[in-house]
């Protein structure tokens, strides 16, 4: 699809990108290939969270370090007010909360509601991929 001359950075209504999904997805080349491309690394979805922030939640430490590696911002905060260490520690991991430190990021939990929720699950159809293109349907589902 990149070779079809896909666009990399659209979004979806919430402003959630390609490389995003890629970068809290567990593949490798797709997150590499996305990064090759010339995506904006640091593009804010509607809640002001970067790619960087997508593998921090999760703990891909190895996406992580790519993302910085390729110029992603460490010291950014989303509308809550939280970084991308804080996203790390919030979610326990303590390899990722070490790379996000050592490239200079840091954390500054505030004492607020933290906002929980169910998550998306990529397996169901419906409304979750209505006006998506097709290139962030793949990263979202991992699938090269």
């Amino acid at each position: 699809m990149l070779a079809a001359g896909a666009d990399t950075g659209h979004g979806d209504r919430f402003g959630v990108t390609p490389l995003m999904l890629a970068a809290e997805a567990e593949n490798d080349s797709i997150l590499d290939e996305l990064l090759k491309a010339g995506t904006d690394i640091n593009k804010k979805d509607s809640v002001g969270d970067t790619a960087l922030f997508y593998a921090a939640r999760v703990g891909r430490t190895d996406h992580v370090q790519r993302l910085i590696a390729g110029g992603a911002a460490v010291d950014q905060s989303n509308s809550d007010g939280w970084t991308v260490v804080d996203v790390a520690s919030k979610n326990n991991h303590p390899e990722t909360i070490a790379a996000l430190k050592k490239a200079g990021a840091t954390g500054h939990l505030k004492a607020s509601a933290i906002r929980e929720g169910g998550g998306v699950d990529p397996t169901r159809g419906g409304e979750l991929y209505q006006g998506w293109p097709p290139i962030a349907i793949a990263a979202s589902r991992n699938e090269v």
